[in-house]
């Protein structure tokens, strides 16, 4: 890369050099998943606040999906993928299945895809003798379906959708499971020793909505040191 972070790329035997922002912006347009691209790094303190709003007065799941199909980037935060973030709503799977969610993260070594389930903030975990509640049971059963769904349509599920595949790249039966379900406040310790013990058993992520306030929060934090460490060092350098 030149000083002035323009990319060379290699064609016809002769080097060419491109602005990255343009080799940026060329690849989103080839992509074909581009009208599901999240910018991770976009939060802010009022969608925050409103989520936070929008959750206490959330009786089931229906209005938290709504809201974060229009504010996916909520659903990224926690994802590690340095070569982007996608958020799909409604994804169908054949005629059966239909998800709240599939994300995407990319890697350099490939794609890291996740099946998201949601069920209503206002639960309980468990019943007296410690079963799964019926929500708890409903939300783990469904990821277990999709998956399976996938292993028996795998080739279709990959397919571009010009060759009408669902375009899923990579997907399989090991995609990650995400499960949010209830508040914090209504865990107990026992509930989350058990909540850890079925999400290791079915290799599923289960979280309060808590949690994506709780994450979004932390990325909010550490884009404000770097931009503070930023600032410090401009002042410097003056």
């Amino acid at each position: 890369m030149s000083d002035n972070e323009d990319e060379l790329l290699t064609s016809n035997n002769s080097l060419k050099a491109r602005p990255i922002k343009d080799v940026f912006e060329e690849r989103r347009a080839n992509d074909p998943l581009r009208d599901f691209y999240v910018p991770w790094d976009d939060i802010r303190q009022g969608e925050i606040s409103a989520f936070e709003q929008i959750l206490e007065s959330s009786e089931s799941e229906r209005p938290l999906q709504r809201w974060l199909q229009d504010h996916p980037i909520f659903l990224v935060q926690h994802l590690g993928g340095g070569h982007g973030r996608w958020v799909i709503p409604q994804k169908r799977l054949g005629a059966e299945f239909i998800p709240d969610f599939v994300t995407l993260e990319r890697f350099s070594a490939g794609f890291s895809w996740t099946l998201v389930e949601l069920q209503s903030p206002k639960v309980k975990f468990f019943t007296n003798v410690r079963r799964p509640s019926e929500q708890l049971d409903e939300g783990i059963r469904q990821i277990l379906e999709w998956r399976r769904w996938l292993s028996a349509n795998r080739d279709y599920a990959r397919r571009d959708r010009t060759q009408h595949g669902l375009g899923l790249s990579d997907i399989d039966d090991k995609a990650t499971g995400l499960l949010i379900i209830g508040r914090e406040q209504d865990l107990s310790t026992a509930d989350s020793e058990q909540i850890r013990q079925l999400g290791y058993d079915h290799r599923i992520e289960i979280h309060t909505y808590d949690w994506l306030t709780r994450e979004a929060k932390r990325r909010l934090e550490e884009l404000e040191r770097s931009f503070r460490r930023l600032r410090n060092r401009q002042d410097e350098s003056i």
